[in-house]
């Protein structure tokens, strides 16, 4: 079902994906409490592009392995993951997960990186980190086609 240029875009994304949970780990390895405001901009900025590898994923399975678009209007994003769920592309009960994320994203494109706050940061990693881990492995049982060869 999938074509190779699918294949190596997602493995891509998931590669992409991996390093920057490697470098949110290492922050929350490395980084003494409390975090500067630049330090939880960064992480914020880290976790709004592991949301966005998720719409990415979705994006790609949605509109060019399955050929439907999604509008782009104020309410895109939360469709896109409501189309995953229906699609099922999505483990079961990941949407609140994946709203949550979404904030951050939101926040970050919205140039409100400053209020990013570490205790909420702190609380969400873990969370979005298994979310994003989930749906990974959740591909990889639907499409066996995944595997690296």
């Amino acid at each position: 079902m999938l074509k190779e240029s699918h294949r190596l875009a997602l493995w891509n994304i998931f590669d992409k994906s991996r390093q920057t949970i490697s470098e949110i780990e290492a922050v929350l390895g490395d980084t003494q409490s409390p975090w500067r405001l630049s330090v939880c901009a960064g992480v914020g900025t880290l976790l709004g592009n592991l949301y966005m590898s998720i719409e990415r994923i979705l994006r790609l399975f949605i509109e060019n392995v399955y050929g439907e678009r999604i509008v782009k209007d104020d309410s895109w994003h939360r469709r896109l993951i409501e189309a995953g769920n229906i699609k099922g592309l999505l483990p079961q009960e990941m949407e609140p997960t994946l709203q949550g994320m979404r904030r951050f994203r939101h926040l970050l494109t919205h140039g409100y990186g400053i209020d990013m706050d570490e205790e909420e940061l702190r609380k969400n990693i873990p969370e979005a980190i298994d979310a994003y881990l989930e749906i990974e492995k959740h591909l990889m049982r639907l499409f066996s086609e995944l595997e690296r060869r």
